[in-house]
């Protein structure tokens, strides 16, 4: 379902979804990865505390470069990208901590 609805979509509607379905307090990495990914893109603020969990939680490229594109591809929340990034890089996988870099210094 997540996969097949816009990518962006406006705060009420993030909050509509995220009440109906318990998006953020998910426990499936899969079902995690999308709406977190859709809650970026969308600056659906409410799921900002679980993206920094999730992101210092989980080492898989397939899980970090949709997130960290979608908050890198919004200036609002850029720098929150990088600060995470700062905190929890050293626990990604060299290759991962290197694609996830190149991703962010990415004008």
């Amino acid at each position: 379902y997540l996969q097949r609805i816009p990518s962006v979509l406006g705060v009420e509607d993030c909050a509509w979804l995220d009440e109906q379905l318990g998006l953020t307090d998910s426990t499936n990495a899969e079902i995690l990865n999308e709406w977190l990914t859709l809650a970026a893109a969308s600056g659906y603020e409410p799921a900002f505390d679980r993206i920094r969990s999730f992101l210092s939680s989980v080492g898989r490229m397939k899980y970090l470069k949709p997130i960290y594109t979608a908050l890198h591809n919004r200036e609002s929340t850029r720098a929150m990208a990088a600060e995470i990034f700062e905190v929890a890089a050293y626990d990604y996988h060299p290759i991962a901590r290197g694609g996830i870099e190149a991703l962010l210094n990415a004008g």
